[in-house]
């Protein structure tokens, strides 16, 4: 499978894929990143659903957008996308 990358200026690639532990089960989702600055992901998930997520500058917490709010999934997700961006 051949799949563009482009490297940002801290240089890891505008989209990767992270695997995360769910319910004593690791899944796995493809993130995208939306907006830099605001720190917002595009998350799609196993089973096609979409996640959009933002981390919070000033708490650090990751919240989904569509809900404005912290949500477990958001929380497991968000740690590993910052796991996977600190390497």
């Amino acid at each position: 499978m051949d799949q563009a990358y482009s490297l940002n200026p801290q240089g890891y690639s505008s989209s990767f894929t992270i695997n995360y532990p769910w319910y004593g089960l690791f899944s796995s989702a493809e993130v995208k990143i939306v907006n830099e600055m605001e720190r917002v992901y595009q998350c799609r998930l196993n089973n096609n659903v979409v996640l959009w997520i933002r981390k919070l500058i000033s708490s650090g917490k990751w919240i989904d957008v569509n809900e404005e709010r912290e949500t477990t999934l958001t929380s497991v997700i968000g740690n590993y996308i910052d796991d996977y961006l600190r390497k």
